[in-house]
């Protein structure tokens, strides 16, 4: 079986989802917060001199400090739950079920988040969740 790989952000979906997760995960008081820590580094990355990943973890680390494990997952199912469902591209959704259909290939979302926080991995649950609930047409 040959694997079909789809990128996540901006080919599933239809853009980032990452920072709308760390927005959706922080408090007002921890975005204020944020954006005096952040502001640098992210200005750096507007004119090249960071890249993306090391500001993604920088901004992880800020907003998920101090949390448990198992609080940080039970925000990923939500947001995966409340946000995910009305982000995927309908053209996208369509060749992953071309493939699922005619060539029996495994599906596999890749996304640049940090490992620590698994987007596609919450994105692989509920693309299962609603192709067995009948939300994914075929």
């Amino acid at each position: 079986m040959d694997p079909a790989l789809f990128d996540f952000d901006g080919t599933i979906t239809t853009g980032n989802t990452y920072t709308p997760f760390l927005q959706y995960a922080s408090t007002a008081t921890t975005r204020r917060r944020a954006w005096r820590q952040l502001l640098w580094p992210w200005q750096g990355y507007q004119f090249g001199l960071v890249c993306a990943v090391a500001l993604r973890r920088r901004a992880t680390a800020y907003v998920l400090a101090g949390r448990r494990l198992t609080d940080i997952r039970a925000l990923g199912a939500r947001y995966a739950r409340d946000r995910l469902p009305s982000v995927p591209r309908p053209e996208a959704m369509a060749r992953i079920a071309w493939h699922r259909r005619y060539r029996g290939r495994s599906r596999d979302a890749r996304t640049g988040a940090p490992s620590g926080v698994s987007l596609a991995r919450r994105a692989a649950a509920w693309h299962a969740r609603a192709s067995a609930g009948g939300m994914l047409r075929d």
